[in-house]
């Protein structure tokens, strides 16, 4: 038995972003610094992040469509390469 599986591949564009994550820096206050004492390396800058949502986007993304999946018994490999390929079979003996 063969299965015969047609997919199309296309480009969507879909909602993305909205994720939780770091934006950006800033300077600790004066409060938080004094608060933190000892805690930060002498050789790094006393900054902080900041988290936020990232903006919402659409991205494109590869989506796989199935258009037609059949079984069958018996399979003619050249019928399905001609049909593919927009060819006519030519029979022996006839001049096309």
């Amino acid at each position: 038995m063969f299965e015969i599986v047609i997919t199309e591949k296309v480009i969507q564009e879909e909602p993305a972003g909205q994720e939780w994550k770091v934006i950006g820096e800033t300077p600790l206050t004066k409060e938080e610094v004094d608060k933190a004492f000892g805690i930060f390396d002498a050789n790094k800058t006393n900054m902080k992040e900041l988290y936020g949502y990232t903006p919402k986007i659409m991205k494109p993304k590869e989506v796989t469509i199935e258009i037609l999946r059949q079984n069958v018994e018996r399979l003619n490999l050249i019928d399905i390469i001609c049909a593919i390929n927009g060819i006519e079979k030519r029979l022996p003996g006839k001049r096309i």
